[in-house]
């Protein structure tokens, strides 16, 4: 399974040494449109060892359709990893990238 992240260096957006991490957790917190893994139904299990993602452009870009500029900006772009292992939740998915391949990456 594919699997669409947005990353910088490894790193993704929400993560404290993004240079934007703390605005869109600010932004998305308590959001319908943005939930925890654990309110998206991915195993509580899983959240802190997991990396995430999105099953398809259309949900990743669904998701970040209001900062895709900012995470130009900033450099980020969409990692594509091809995986065995993932948790599906209703807008995100978890995956283990560490056994993950990445196969590709698109320019925001």
């Amino acid at each position: 399974m594919n699997i669409y992240r947005i990353e910088k260096d490894g790193t993704g957006p929400y993560c404290f040494g993004s240079p934007i991490g703390r605005y869109l957790q600010d932004k998305h917190q308590n959001s319908a449109r943005h939930p925890s893994p654990a309110s998206d139904g991915i195993p509580w299990y899983v959240v802190e060892i997991y990396h995430y993602g999105f099953a398809s452009l259309e949900s990743m870009l669904e998701w970040f359709v209001d900062e895709l500029e900012i995470l130009k900006q900033h450099g980020f772009v969409v990692a594509i990893y091809a995986c065995e292992v993932v948790e599906i939740g209703e807008k995100q998915v978890a995956f283990d990238r560490d056994e993950s391949e990445l196969v590709g990456e698109i320019l925001l």
